[in-house]
């Protein structure tokens, strides 16, 4: 989604990273059925509806015409990770190349975690665009850091050196300092769909979630 119009701010993208094969669920986490769409459709319809711009998804070369079809009406580029089997970091690297050159920062997001507010994800952008560069900028539930993690342009060399299942574990230890902290006090947003057993708490926790009641503001904290 393209910022409103007359807004001069810099494009800050958004990756969702859904090229995993989901070993520990026994099934491609990915298709799971939520309140009748598949689970990546949530976060991916709140990146694109909390303004960033691209929002970049990163899926399997196998799964990219399904994709196509799950994510049909939102503004997405599509992004076919071919070593997608070689861990997280492959596809955080696919992603990041895919940006446009003008992107100044971009959010890493889990294809798993559908619960996350658009409210905390328009925080994260706000707190970016007005933090002094180049800024890092977590999301934090109730204490415990997590994902969505906002990172400055200046940090995607050192991205684009991880490997594994690492993503941007060691960019993140090394510079946590800088990291400024968007809280959101429900640690239930931040529930992802590993195994089964987290799958149904998500179920559970969809059930439970009055939309009409967000649960507060966001807080915005330096590390």
């Amino acid at each position: 989604m393209n910022p409103p119009s007359g807004d001069c701010s810099p494009r800050v993208a958004a990756l969702v990273l859904a090229a995993g094969r989901s070993t520990r669920m026994g099934q491609p986490k990915q298709w799971l059925s939520l309140a009748g769409q598949p689970m990546v459709r949530w976060p991916v319809a709140t990146a694109c509806a909390a303004g960033y711009d691209p929002v970049v998804v990163v899926t399997a070369p196998t799964d990219a015409a399904r994709m196509a079809e799950a994510l049909a009406g939102l503004p997405v580029q599509l992004c076919p990770n071919p070593q997608a089997e070689s861990g997280m970091a492959s596809s955080l690297c696919t992603g990041l190349r895919a940006l446009p050159a003008d992107v100044a920062g971009a959010s890493v997001w889990l294809a798993d975690q559908p619960l996350v507010p658009a409210a905390l994800a328009q925080a994260l952008r706000t707190a970016y665009l007005a933090a002094a560069p180049p800024a890092l900028v977590r999301a934090r539930y109730a204490g415990a850091a997590g994902h969505p993690v906002l990172f400055d342009r200046a940090y995607f060399p050192a991205l684009l050196q991880a490997t594994g299942d690492t993503g941007g574990r060691a960019v993140l230890q090394r510079h946590a300092e800088r990291i400024q902290y968007v809280d959101w006090p429900d640690p239930v947003a931040a529930l992802d769909a590993d195994t089964p057993a987290d799958w149904r708490r998500v179920q559970a926790a969809w059930l439970n979630r009055s939309l009409a009641n967000p649960a507060t503001t966001p807080r915005t904290e330096g590390g």
